[in-house]
């Protein structure tokens, strides 16, 4: 996913980060440290989500609270595919993200909207 870094907390590394469906913080997972300007990253959510809703608006997004970088950040997309291992491939505007949902809700349908959210998001750069 193509993104621009607009802030980096060099205490935390997480950054204030935009894309082509919003604005949200993530944590940089790149062995330089992270610098404003555009990047090329894999979005990765390390934890199962544990809550997501179906059927929302298909619109793609990537948003959180910019004001703390503690906010959680929701995603919104479609999903494409979900794998006998829960791992549910989202699409996100033009990129697919790759994301395990937790066991114990109902599956969602291929096809439908899926918006989940989770406490952090990790990125990682990807030299293209």
């Amino acid at each position: 996913m193509d993104i621009e870094i607009l802030h980096v907390d060099q205490e935390s590394a997480a950054v204030q980060f935009r894309c082509r469906a919003g604005e949200a913080w993530g944590v940089w997972q790149g062995d330089a440290t992270a610098t404003p300007g555009r990047h090329h990253v894999e979005i990765d959510v390390p934890n199962p989500a544990c809550s997501w809703n179906i059927n929302p608006p298909k619109i793609p997004l990537i948003a959180g609270d910019l004001k703390t970088i503690e906010s959680g950040t929701t995603i919104a997309g479609t999903l494409e595919s979900l794998g006998e291992d829960s791992i549910a491939c989202i699409r996100v505007d033009q990129d697919i993200l790759m994301i395990e949902l937790s066991a114990g809700k109902e599956d969602p349908h291929v096809g439908t909207g899926i918006e989940i959210h989770t406490t952090v998001i990790h990125l990682y750069p990807l030299n293209l």
